[in-house]
């Protein structure tokens, strides 16, 4: 496994992800195992991304 920080190019398979395991997709047996809560932007990754370096892959 390979762990690196997100780059722009990743926003498309971050929000795919985020949809696949956001509160509202996600069933509710899978819930104990954590989900997203929060929708963020794209402006908002590309904000974390290059500005906090707060996403990681």
């Amino acid at each position: 496994m390979t762990i690196r920080l997100a780059t722009t190019e990743d926003i498309e398979g971050i929000r795919a992800l985020m949809k696949k395991y956001h509160r509202d997709t996600i069933s509710d047996e899978d819930r104990p195992d954590g989900f997203v809560t929060t929708a963020i932007t794209d402006e908002q990754l590309t904000a974390l991304i290059n500005k906090e370096k707060g996403v990681t892959i």
